[in-house]
């Protein structure tokens, strides 16, 4: 694991930006969490959100499906179909239910985390 230190932010190296297809998520660790990473077109962002659905209970979220509901990406949860907020975390269907959002960055053509 290769860690580096911008402007007092510690990044940690999780693979190459194109190890991860466009339109599509991969799950990795961070700190022991699954973290799943998402690179959409057509502007190539990244966006980290958890991998736990908390409708499901279950692991899943870098399986899901991207799209767009009232004006924001998301990702729709595999199981029920839940629209994740790519940006927040928020469900845009349920009020209650969230899921940590972390900073993702592509960095010399490597996919980073920022570590909190």
């Amino acid at each position: 694991m290769s860690i580096r230190e911008t402007n007092g932010k510690t990044w940690v190296d999780i693979c190459e930006l194109n190890d991860i297809e466009i339109d599509t998520g991969v799950c990795a660790e961070l700190n022991g969490e699954q973290v799943a990473i998402f690179r959409v077109s057509p502007d190539n962002k990244l966006y980290s959100i958890s991998n736990f659905d908390p409708l499901a209970k279950v692991n899943m979220l870098s399986r899901g499906i991207i799209g767009e509901t009232e004006g924001k990406r998301v990702v729709f949860s595999p199981l029920y179909k839940h629209p994740f907020c790519l940006e927040t975390g928020q469900c845009t269907q349920e009020g209650s239910a969230k899921v940590k959002a972390y900073q993702v960055r592509a960095y010399e053509n490597r996919v980073q985390l920022r570590l909190t």
